[in-house]
């Protein structure tokens, strides 16, 4: 076993990877890392030779009140939004404790950047502490009323609908809060839905890696959306823009549409709806045939020597970095596959898997269990030439229909209902 130390020399290393073994270590470890790992953030701050995110994301795991000053530091030091939103998310965790550590930071002699995630941090407490404040600050500072907003929705207080919609419609249409404000409204009100989290950005084993999609960067969440678009503004290189506000009675009762660019619930091929029983976007059509190229993908891991998951994981990273613009010279379609086998093994990885034997065994498990959904003869579950829409098509028949009860368990192997899995996209 690798003492704390060593575990913290890992997880600062700026190898490319994402230390998950080593920051599990560390979170484990509990009280005996905090000072440890503060003291290693402290240090490297300023450099570029090392990489804090994990250790922050670390710290903020163990969910210890001594941790706050070096995250509060963070949070208050501009240039840094990836870490600062890390850090304010780590110090959120903390819940009711971390209310007055983030009170000193709102006030008007603190820097914007301290004011802009110290608001957003309070939201994401979800503590009930800081309603009044809130709808307080809403009128008090204009600077940041998106933010309010935001971390009233957050708190999911739907009481604070009529203060939001006050600051609204006295905005000018110029507003730069005027798109956050009419979310927050439409959100608490539930006449918009933002769409279920994708399930990486749920875990902090995903949540916080690297991904060339995104410039080698964490996939931003809405408060460093919020954040970059609000720095530029405030900095003049956003220009204003007009706006049609909309009446109260628009807000809280027209439903909106499916939000366009969100991944389509329905397959365009089969008319099926779209579930993901291993990670992957998959129709009844498509489901069976895509467990074989996810075991594919860890058999060939296997064969290389693979053995965990979080290495693969690593190993992954480390093949597009290796070489100049090494995604930007990718095909779509590789690209494409690149993101499913990083999917797959993320989705693995969080479903307790940690080995890639281990991995393999659960994917056998779903697709032996979609093969009895289907009715597949028992000794045809690994012909790779004889996926489920070809059999069908060669029997003459379509694809069945409720071959399995909402109640009965699920056939992927989860021990979950149906209903509560993958029959929430089978009808």
């Amino acid at each position: 076993m690798n003492t704390v130390d060593e575990n913290i020399s890992r997880v600062i290393a700026n190898d490319g990877g994402y230390p998950i073994e080593e920051m599990e270590a560390l979170v484990q470890r509990g009280q005996e890392a905090v000072g440890p790992l503060a003291s290693a953030i402290r240090q490297h701050k300023n450099s570029e030779e090392v990489d804090l995110l994990p250790a922050i994301v670390a710290l903020g795991e163990i969910r210890s009140s001594a941790a706050a000053p070096v995250l509060l530091d963070i949070m208050a030091t501009p240039g840094m939004e990836i870490s600062s939103e890390a850090a304010a998310e780590a110090v959120a965790k903390l819940g009711d404790r971390a209310v007055p550590l983030l009170m000193p930071m709102i006030q008007p002699d603190r820097a914007p950047e301290s004011r802009f995630w110290a608001l957003g941090a309070l939201g994401m407490t979800k503590s009930r502490e800081v309603l009044e404040l809130l709808r307080t600050a809403l009128k008090s500072m204009p600077d940041f009323t998106g933010v309010v907003a935001g971390a009233l929705m957050d708190l999911g207080d739907k009481e604070s609908i009529k203060d939001i919609y006050a600051v609204y419609e006295r905005a000018a249409e110029t507003d730069l809060w005027i798109p956050d404000m009419e979310e927050s409204i439409q959100c608490l009100a539930g006449t918009l839905e933002l769409g279920e989290k994708d399930f990486r950005m749920k875990d902090w084993r995903t949540r916080w890696r690297r991904r060339p999609a995104w410039g080698w960067t964490p996939e931003p969440g809405h408060w460093r959306v919020g954040f970059i678009l609000w720095d530029q503004f405030r900095k003049g290189k956003l220009p204003p823009r007009k706006l049609k506000k909309k009446t109260f009675e628009e807000l809280i009762s027209k439903k909106e549409p499916f939000p366009e660019g969100e991944e389509e619930k329905i397959c365009d091929k089969c008319d099926y709806e779209v579930f993901k029983p291993l990670g992957l976007p998959v129709c009844p059509e498509t489901a069976y045939g895509s467990t074989i190229h996810q075991e594919a993908l860890l058999q060939s891991e296997i064969k290389e020597g693979g053995k965990t998951i979080p290495e693969v994981l690593d190993w992954l990273d480390w093949d597009l970095q290796e070489e100049e613009d090494g995604w930007e010279k990718l095909s779509d379609e590789d690209k494409e596959e690149w993101v499913m086998d990083q999917t797959t093994l993320e989705f693995l990885l969080l479903d307790g898997r940690r080995t890639l034997d281990e991995g393999v065994a659960r994917i056998r498990e779903a697709r032996h269990g979609f093969g009895r959904l289907w009715g597949l003869p028992q000794e045809e579950l690994h012909n790779k030439d004889l996926l489920a829409k070809e059999y069908f098509a060669k029997m003459g028949q379509p694809v069945p229909k409720n071959k399995i009860g909402r109640n009965d368990a699920c056939p992927c192997g989860s021990s979950k209902k149906f209903k509560k899995c993958c029959g929430g996209g089978i009808t």
